[in-house]
């Protein structure tokens, strides 16, 4: 049962940010998920968002699910790119949480952040930058900013051979310089939260190597994380669940891919 007082959706003021809390009832959860759905930052699909929040609440665990900025002109040459917009609103969405944690029920030191394709790759460059605020304009204390777990889900992470382009081209100028921050296997250091990822080896849109090239630096610094690879699965299969297919896009449902959700919330409770 979801309490009715946190229904409403929060605001971030100058944004189009916007923040949609899907909560268990007090002392019902085990910690909380803050979701990014994918959308090549062009849009935000509903099919990673309130789908994956009600299968985060059947796990235990509250959620909530991020509307952040997109850049939905990306045809229009004069379109300002995204830059650090995306990254400031889960900024604000992560310290939203944290210090609203008391109103909410919530523990402060038990928040993941997750997302899917280009979600994913906002919730990674919160996992990789929360310590720098400055690189996002936030001007409140690192700590406040800081996933406790990071939930990858076929993420777009690489900026250099295997990136993803639309992402890329929505967020930064079309340049080995221009992608550099961006490209956030790169960034990876000791201060970089533990990390669950999965993704599928034939996924035609953001290639595996994204989740590989991560990982890889993860255990370089010795950061803890779990890593699936399905072997076969369309890109953007969010649960891999009948309520989420999409039989034109050949996103169809696949139970064993489908387990990722249920690892995932075990993986959470060893982790949080």
């Amino acid at each position: 049962m979801i309490e009715k007082m946190h229904l409403q959706v929060i605001e971030r003021p100058g944004s189009a940010a916007k923040l949609t809390p899907f909560l268990l009832e007090r002392g019902q959860a085990k910690g909380t998920v803050l979701i990014c759905p994918g959308g090549a930052y062009r849009w935000v699909s509903p099919r990673e968002g309130a789908p994956v929040a009600a299968a985060f609440n059947k796990g235990g665990y509250h959620a909530f699910v991020l509307g952040y900025t997109v850049r939905q002109e990306e045809d229009d040459p004069d379109a300002a790119l995204l830059g650090t917009k995306p990254l400031a609103d889960a900024a604000w969405a992560m310290a939203h949480i944290r210090e609203h944690s008391g109103d909410y029920g919530l523990d402060p030191d038990k928040i993941a952040i997750g997302g899917f394709s280009a979600g994913g790759h906002l919730a990674a460059s919160l996992g990789v930058y929360w310590q720098t605020p400055s690189f996002f304009r936030g001007e409140k204390a690192a700590e406040l900013y800081r996933p406790n777990a990071l939930i990858l889900c076929y993420a777009v992470l690489s900026g250099g051979a295997y990136r993803h382009g639309g992402s890329f081209r929505n967020l930064a100028e079309d340049s080995v310089k221009g992608r550099a921050p961006y490209s956030l296997e790169n960034h990876v250091s000791h201060l970089t939260p533990p990390a669950f990822l999965w993704h599928t080896s034939n996924d035609e849109s953001v290639p595996v190597q994204n989740s590989l090239l991560f990982a890889e630096k993860l255990a370089l610094y010795e950061i803890p994380f779990e890593l699936h690879i399905f072997p076969y699965g369309s890109h953007g299969l969010s649960l891999a669940t009948p309520e989420v297919s999409e039989a034109k896009e050949n996103r169809s449902p696949d139970p064993h891919v489908a387990r990722w959700i249920d690892l995932c919330v075990e993986w959470l409770g060893i982790t949080l």
